[in-house]
């Protein structure tokens, strides 16, 4: 099977992309959402446009509209969009995107009723016995959470698209192979 060939301008357009997939998480945004849920829309609505009407039907954009269609289809819906398996990581990934923007306060474990309950145990400002090391406590800020979200699943409605495209590439082929290997027949004459 011989290696897959790339042109250097593919090859820039996908750099190119990554880059604004990391920016647009780095800055996630009302605006950076916006935008990306707008890009994506009419990527999907030219890739639909360019596979209607071609013959033999191109299966790589029809991959690409139906898989990520689909999945930005359940990303709008409340209740697809927490059956997601993607849904959980992106508050994962919000809070190790963004460590530094996470308050912290230091806090020292209280064996009796203290000031702070985190948790369901208890916390004191100040050390209870000499010498005690404190313990850094830090609560997530979700300012931009939601908009990160947004920006999250529309880029992994490009990333289904993606995988649309290849099984539509597939498809393509096994059936480009299935028409090889059928015998050529010519029309039967009647006499």
């Amino acid at each position: 099977m011989p290696l897959p060939r790339f042109r250097t301008t593919s090859l820039m357009a996908a750099v190119a992309a990554l880059g604004v997939a990391l920016a647009a998480l780095r800055y996630a945004s009302d605006a950076w959402a916006a935008g990306l849920f707008t890009a994506t829309l009419l990527v999907f609505a030219a890739a639909l446009l360019g596979a209607i009407g071609r013959v033999p039907p191109d299966l790589r954009r029809w991959g690409l509209v139906v898989f990520g269609a689909a999945y930005l289809l359940a990303s709008l819906l409340p209740e697809g969009r927490a059956q997601l398996a993607t849904s959980p990581l992106f508050e994962r990934l919000y809070f190790a995107v963004h460590a530094h923007a996470q308050p912290s306060m230091l806090v020292y474990p209280s064996p009796v009723a203290a000031d702070l309950v985190i948790d369901g145990k208890h916390y004191a400002t100040n050390p209870t016995y000499p010498g005690q090391p404190p313990l850094t406590y830090m609560w997530p800020w979700r300012g931009r959470l939601e908009a990160f979200h947004r920006v999250g699943h529309s880029l992994c409605a490009w990333l289904a698209g993606g995988l649309g495209v290849a099984v539509g590439c597939w498809t393509g082929s096994r059936r480009r192979a299935d028409a090889a290997r059928r015998p050529r027949t010519s029309p039967a004459s009647f006499t």
